[in-house]
């Protein structure tokens, strides 16, 4: 099964994990105007087998990248650094980033 048996298991996303986080991002920051999400499939042979790369856009902003994969339950958010964090901490931070907060002020927002 791989050197993550715990990791593989059935997706704990609704659907196809970026097309979910897509839409996550998209409710979460719906009261800032202009936020876009693109959604890119990975190469499996580079990642984990069904991951995707979600890249979050405000025009203010210089956009979050963040990688999620159908069996695991958390997000990797590639900003300054690459965190895995679970999926509510990838949310908020990217809330605290739109709404014009550092890297390191949204990391404290989002809980690290």
């Amino acid at each position: 099964m791989g050197a993550y048996p715990d990791l593989m298991r059935t997706s704990p996303w609704p659907g196809p994990s970026g097309e979910a986080f897509a839409r996550m991002v998209a409710h979460r920051l719906r009261a800032f105007p202009g936020v876009t999400t693109q959604v890119h499939q990975v190469d499996p042979a580079v990642s984990t087998p069904a991951s995707f790369l979600v890249h979050v856009d405000w025009p203010e902003g210089r956009g979050v990248l963040c990688e999620v994969a159908d069996s695991i339950d958390a997000v990797q958010v590639m900003d300054d650094d690459g965190e895995d964090v679970d999926i509510e901490s990838a949310l908020r931070y990217n809330q605290a980033r739109v709404a014009g907060a550092s890297p390191q002020d949204a990391w404290r927002k989002a809980g690290y």
